[in-house]
């Protein structure tokens, strides 16, 4: 072949699939005393893939909340969830794994919320969920695959401040520990973070008016060389502003916006080598139904 030349052939594609996912679900709550309420579920989950393969799963709920006084709430809860492959997971063209199995996670919380007087309510959170078969694009194959064990622990603190009638203060800090159990050697699993803060605000300045602002935190996310072994690093930590203004229009359900994501205009990663859009202003238009 010449040097500098290619030789390029068509291929017709014309290929239809289908999926047929059916779920049932039963639950049932009951509060034995005051301030006590018990509920309990359970589902069943079945996909069909072109008639010939069938993925069952089940699932199912447990939790108590409890009212320690007229301000607190105790929760806890045991479940485990299912969930089917995507027609993009199963069908991409480059990517699709017609093989693939239904992800489980068995998922355990327990939290506690605190109306701390009548303008401010704070919550706290423990959460740790151990997924089987967890569905993700593979690095060493290019297509999506399943996952043997992955673990999902961590805290969530979250607080809620109405300053006044007009004005809606919302925060939260996440701190999760994202670990792969297989035994293969890539503990930490890929773009991750760590940390997380965020916080929001939304301020009705005019009846029909409402200024909104959200800022978000993130650091620590790892990941990992396609090098044998693999040697890890970290994405560097970005901070994002972003800012809306809506009005809603007179006597209609008709509202419109305006605003900017990435205000700052951030130069920032969460993959490694994929730069995420810089500052980006939008306006639109809403209507509800």
């Amino acid at each position: 072949m010449p040097q500098g030349k290619r030789t390029y052939t068509d291929r017709p594609y014309n290929e239809s699939q289908g999926v047929t996912v059916r779920s049932f679900a039963l639950e049932y709550a009951v509060s034995p005393s005051d301030g006590l309420t018990l509920t309990a579920g359970v589902g069943r989950h079945l996909q069909r893939i072109n008639s010939a393969t069938t993925l069952g799963a089940t699932s199912y709920l447990i939790g108590a909340s409890q009212e320690l006084d007229a301000r607190t709430r105790l929760r806890a809860s045991l479940s485990r969830q299912a969930r089917m492959p995507s027609l993009r997971q199963l069908y991409d063209p480059t990517r699709g794994n017609p093989g693939l199995r239904a992800e489980s996670a068995l998922n355990a919380e327990l939290g506690i919320e605190h109306q701390l007087d009548e303008r401010t309510r704070l919550s706290a959170t423990l959460f740790q969920n151990r997924v089987s078969n967890y569905i993700e694009n593979s690095a060493a194959t290019d297509r999506f695959e399943n996952f043997s064990r992955y673990r999902f622990r961590g805290l969530e603190l979250a607080t809620t401040v109405h300053a006044g009638r007009t004005l809606l203060i919302n925060g939260s800090y996440t701190y999760l520990q994202a670990r792969n159990m297989d035994g293969s050697g890539v503990d930490d699993l890929q773009y991750r973070p760590r940390h997380t803060i965020g916080a929001a605000a939304a301020w009705r300045f005019a009846p029909d008016m409402t200024l909104s602002g959200t800022v978000e935190y993130v650091s620590n996310l790892p990941y990992y060389s396609r090098d044998t072994p693999p040697s890890k690093a970290r994405l560097g930590s970005f901070v994002l502003l972003g800012v809306r203004v809506a009005r809603q229009l007179p006597g209609t359900d008709m509202t419109l916006y305006a605003g900017a994501s990435n205000l700052l205009d951030k130069n920032y990663q969460t993959s490694y080598g994929l730069p995420q859009p810089g500052r980006t202003i939008y306006i639109g238009m809403a209507y509800r139904l």
